[in-house]
């Protein structure tokens, strides 16, 4: 595999849309409704132009394969992330997670790194887990019990 990340853009808009309307990535996520167009172009576009927010592309050989966002909140970033589904159980999640996080640091100024994940959602455990983020703690959240994974820098 060759695997790099680069900045999201607007022609990234459908495809982040299309990942994120996926009904797996619905179930993972904290607000299971499905995503409207008009919603997200106005969602994505703010997200873009956001000083405190970072969304950098994985691309396997060219071919965008996931997505992560990272949104400043005083001196952490919060981390949302999703892999394209028809490159899920690769491990692209942790390579997320470990490309992206020194970047982050750098970007948003920020001294930890916060992702919060649903406890039946092992996959984004184990790509937290591997990518050396530590347990924070166990929560509910919005009713759901939920691993809060930190990282701080270095």
């Amino acid at each position: 595999m060759f695997l790099s990340l680069r900045p999201a853009d607007a022609n990234d808009a459908r495809q982040l849309w299309e990942w994120a309307n996926d009904p797996v990535t619905r179930k993972n996520a904290f607000d299971s409704n499905p995503i409207e167009w008009q919603a997200h172009v106005e969602w994505f576009t703010q997200k873009l132009a956001d000083p405190d927010c970072r969304i950098w592309i994985l691309e396997n050989h060219g071919t965008s394969s996931g997505q992560i966002r990272y949104d400043r909140r005083h001196d952490c970033a919060e981390i949302d992330f999703a892999v394209d589904p028809n490159s899920r159980g690769q491990g692209l999640g942790t390579v997320l997670l470990e490309l992206s996080a020194p970047k982050a640091f750098d970007a948003l100024q920020v001294q930890k790194l916060i992702g919060s994940v649903k406890l039946e959602n092992q996959p984004s455990i184990r790509a937290f887990e591997r990518a050396g983020f530590q347990r924070a703690a166990t929560v509910a959240r919005d009713g759901e019990l939920t691993v809060r994974f930190e990282r701080t820098h270095q």
